[in-house]
């Protein structure tokens, strides 16, 4: 009985850690997709002023 009982107590602990490195990884995860995001979104910024130019300059044509 006893060693079930530590069979279980040390399936939780396994348990346990695996769920603390998965909310690490989620956590890297969210991290790196924030800045994945933002790098983005500032190559789009460049690229708008970038067409805005063009077009301003097309329509002067």
């Amino acid at each position: 009985m006893e060693e079930k009982l530590n069979a279980i107590l040390e399936s939780l602990e396994t348990l346990k850690n695996g769920q603390i490195r998965l909310d690490e990884k989620i956590g890297n995860f969210s991290t790196e997709t924030r800045s994945s995001f933002k790098h983005v979104e500032s190559i789009f910024g460049e690229h708008q002023e970038f067409f805005r130019t063009v077009s301003d300059q097309m329509k002067k044509v």
